[in-house]
This record gives structure tokens, sequence and C-alpha cells, in this order.
């Protein structure tokens, strides 16, 4: 009798437990977005805008190269990356991650670490220039 009393309890409490809300899902980015040249709009370290990134590029191409003056030195460099739709892993003498906050086909935000700041990129993908052949002018 007694078990008869608590199973409709412990079925209760089941099914309440079960409609939780489910953990937010860490939105995935297509990798064609990323594909490009990309130029510094905004730029944040350590949470505070700094103005001296100015110039600052990354461009993306197919075959997993990357080019950006963002290095140690701040000239240009090429590096193999790998892109798993939410990080873009640079590799080479010096491997960075890059946590993507936001990409569509014309923004492109995310954050790293370099000398040990962390760093808020927010990139404009720049459209390449039609020659005249390509406009029919």
């Amino acid at each position: 009798m007694y078990l008869n009393k608590l199973l409709p309890l412990f079925l209760i409490i089941s099914v309440i437990s079960a409609c939780g809300e489910d953990e937010p899902k860490t939105p995935t980015y297509e990798k064609q977005y990323l594909i490009g040249r990309w130029e510094l709009n905004e730029a944040w370290r350590g949470n505070k805008k700094t103005e001296t990134l100015t110039g600052i590029f990354y461009e993306f191409d197919t075959k997993g190269k990357m080019h950006t003056n963002f290095t140690m030195d701040m000239t240009e460099g090429e590096f193999p990356y790998d892109f798993d739709g939410r990080t873009i892993f640079q590799k080479g003498p010096t491997d960075r991650t890059y946590a993507i906050d936001s990409l569509t086909n014309e923004t492109l935000i995310f954050s790293t670490n370099f000398n040990d700041y962390q760093f808020k990129l927010a990139l404009g993908k720049k459209m390449p220039i039609e020659s005249e052949e390509e406009t029919g002018l």
C-alpha cells in the first residue's frame, strides 16, 4: 500500500525534472562564410577598445591556408588552419585558437589570446574589386 502512494509521486517528479531547460547549444558556422579576406573594423584588448591594431587583416582560403598580419612582429605570415564550425585553429610556430562569436557573409567576430592578452576582433569581409572584364565595362 505504501508503494502505491510513492509510485505516482515518483512518476510526477520524474516527468517534471525531464521537462527542464536544455543547455543552450553553441552555434556552428559554415566554412563557406569564412573563406575570403577580412579587415579589422574594431578591436578590444582586455575588454577595452583599442585603436593600435589598425590595418589587421585575415585571409582564409579553401585549401586550409590563412594569411594574417596579426603576428608577433606584425608582419604578414601564412599558416595552415583547421575550422570546426566554432573555432579556427591556426597552426605553425605559434599555434593560436580563435573562438568565433559570430560569422556571417559580411561579419566575423572572434576572441583569441595573444601575448598573454585577451583580444576580441570584429572584422568585415572585403569584397573583391571587380575588373572591367567582369563588369562588362
